[in-house]
């Protein structure tokens, strides 16, 4: 188990989460309402799971904490900042 802050980026600007006493942390997608965002899942043993949701991107020195990564577009933007933003080419 270990506790770990992680900077996100949420609706326009970033902020640090950090997931307590978790195994790991997995990263999910699902469409809303402005196209694409993030789900972040800490998972823990013998206690409800810490979820954190809305997230558009997350820095990428934190990349390595994550059971995967970050899908992200050629230019290095994720895949969910550039459907919100349409930058999708």
């Amino acid at each position: 188990m270990r506790t770990v802050e992680i900077e996100v980026f949420r609706a326009a600007e970033w902020e640090h989460i950090v997931f307590e006493e978790v195994s790991q942390i997995h990263v999910g997608a699902a469409p809303d309402p402005d196209g694409l965002q993030l789900t972040l899942t800490g998972e823990r043993e013998g206690r409800p799971n810490q979820v954190e949701t809305g997230i558009l991107d997350v820095a990428e020195r934190n990349e390595p904490l994550l059971n995967s990564s970050i899908p992200r577009t050629d230019d290095g933007t994720s895949l969910a900042l550039a459907v919100r933003d349409n930058t999708l080419s």
